[in-house]
């Protein structure tokens, strides 16, 4: 995983406590996870034939696929 520049900042467990994956120990990396799992989804998204899709409930559904695999 590549972590940009100057998030090398360590989480209190406070801060992390409901994360999944417990490889995980800066915001760099944090970043750097959420970000593969929001590409991933933004280029599914980009094969949907449906204008049905901008109300909350599809909302709601799509920012816990996104996030589903990094938090609690």
């Amino acid at each position: 995983m590549i972590e940009p520049a100057g998030n090398t900042t360590a989480f209190e467990y406070e801060a992390i406590k409901g994360l999944i994956p417990t490889h995980i120990t800066t915001k760099g990396e944090l970043d750097a996870l959420e970000l593969e799992n929001i590409a991933r989804d933004t280029s599914w998204m980009q094969t949907i034939k449906t204008d049905k899709i901008l109300n909350t409930d599809f909302i709601c559904w799509l920012y816990k696929r996104m996030f589903c695999d990094v938090w609690k």
